[in-house]
């Protein structure tokens, strides 16, 4: 996490204006790094979402192939260990469901990374550190845009 900090900051606090209870949503984390996996997966049930957590790019597509029919959101780092970027990963997962919303994450500016994620359909940019207020409302104003094809 590059010397980065989370905090888990009052996540129970008003940031559920509008209740995630009506919503079954499955949501696929792929990260490398266990404290921001942990840190997400925390903040993402305490608000209602059903969390699957991948290691890297290869666990996720296992994942994936035994859940993709449930699976309504994948949050993925960009750059992950054992030969599976996040965005070879997006892309693969991609190929069964070109709908899929993506968010892409990373320490890294992603015009260096080679990524111009923000003129893809139904894909966004977290860049990292991000606090836990930003990471819900992206999630939250990703799973209410309808995707596109």
């Amino acid at each position: 996490m590059n010397g980065a900090t989370y905090l888990i900051d009052d996540i129970n606090m008003s940031l559920r204006e509008s209740p995630n209870e009506d919503l079954v949503t499955t949501i696929l984390v792929a990260e490398d790094e266990p404290l921001l996996q942990e840190f997400v997966s925390t903040v993402l049930r305490s608000q209602g979402y059903r969390v699957l957590l991948a290691n890297d790019g290869v666990e996720a597509l296992k994942i994936w192939n035994a859940e993709q029919d449930s699976i309504d959101l994948l949050i993925t780092d960009i750059v992950m260990p054992n030969g599976i970027s996040g965005r070879e990963l997006g892309r693969l997962l991609l190929e069964d469901r070109p709908n899929l919303r993506i968010i892409y994450t990373s320490g890294y500016n992603p015009e260096l990374i080679g990524s111009d994620i923000s003129e893809e359909k139904n894909r966004y940019f977290l860049p990292k550190p991000y606090p836990t207020n930003r990471l819900i409302e992206l999630v939250t104003k990703v799973l209410r845009t309808k995707p596109t094809v």
